[in-house]
């Protein structure tokens, strides 16, 4: 058995912790592999490939997670094993993550309107320092809770940063469709993750249909029922069954939710980094 955690960011996108602190993390949790999944990056891809880092012969696959606006439900999928040095991805991605900061500013502006006074250069500075400009909702919760302004990350969204609050800005995203095909055209194997926490369960099919190749059955955001249900879905409409942590290092649960790379022929087969 080789077991990977399937769904993992770093501070790249709106994760806590380093590349480094993600790979020790895996070690004494005895993984033997890890995807790194970030929102609509792969810098954190490159710098592994790029840099010296100490990966304790922890195995890593190459991924991303991008989400896509569907009947008023934001989707996301998961892609695994993509050709990170492709073009038109890596132009796709740009264009996210310029929108992504100008969404970030937009945010603070308005919480400041609401009263609360975010020092919007500190921010700018804490992202170039962490995850290289990458300014999510997730950075401004923590913000808010340093400050004081709510008790935790979830009181942030609830209150203030969730669609349909007074600070929530969107932000531009891929369709379903364009996620789905961004991902098998630069040769990657697209999942859709955590479906337990779709509303409509019609996307599911909608996604299988556009070219999805797996489920995400066992994930943090899962019951236990929900596990079952889409290990069945999955056997029916034959595609991969995957799981993942869905880890951010606010909770601890990394390697908790794994998958057998070994039961997955596509993945079994996959280049590592």
């Amino acid at each position: 058995m080789k077991r990977f955690d399937l769904h993992i960011h770093t501070n790249y996108s709106d994760g806590l912790y380093s590349v480094e602190d993600i790979f020790n993390k895996a070690y004494i949790n005895n993984l033997d592999g890890i995807a790194i999944t970030d929102h609509d990056t792969i810098d954190a891809i490159k710098y592994i490939k790029n840099n010296s880092v100490d990966k304790k012969n922890i195995s890593v696959i190459p991924g991303i997670e991008l989400g896509a606006d569907v009947e008023g439900e934001e989707i996301h999928i998961l892609g695994y094993f993509l050709d990170y040095e492709s073009a038109l991805l890596n132009e796709s991605l740009s264009s996210l993550k310029r929108d992504r900061i100008y969404r970030g500013l937009e945010i603070i502006d308005k919480l400041s309107s609401l009263g609360m006074k975010i020092n919007k250069e500190e921010i700018i500075k804490e992202s170039k320092l962490n995850n290289n400009s990458f300014i999510g909702r997730a950075l401004i919760a923590r913000k808010l809770v340093s400050e004081g302004y709510v008790k935790d990350i979830k009181e942030a969204f609830d209150k203030y940063l969730a669609e349909g609050k007074p600070a929530f800005v969107n932000r531009k995203k891929l369709t379903l469709e364009e996620s789905i095909y961004l991902i098998n055209v630069t040769n990657g194997i697209p999942i859709l993750a955590h479906p337990g926490i779709i509303k409509n369960k019609e996307i599911i099919d909608m996604a299988v249909k556009l070219g999805v190749k797996g489920i995400e059955c066992f994930t943090s955001k899962h019951s236990k029922i929900d596990e079952k249900k889409f290990l069945e879905y999955c056997k029916i409409n034959n595609l991969i069954a995957t799981g993942g942590s869905d880890y951010h290092g606010d909770i601890e649960i990394l390697g908790k939710y794994y998958t057998d790379i070994d039961k997955i022929e596509l993945f079994k087969n996959g280049v590592l980094i």
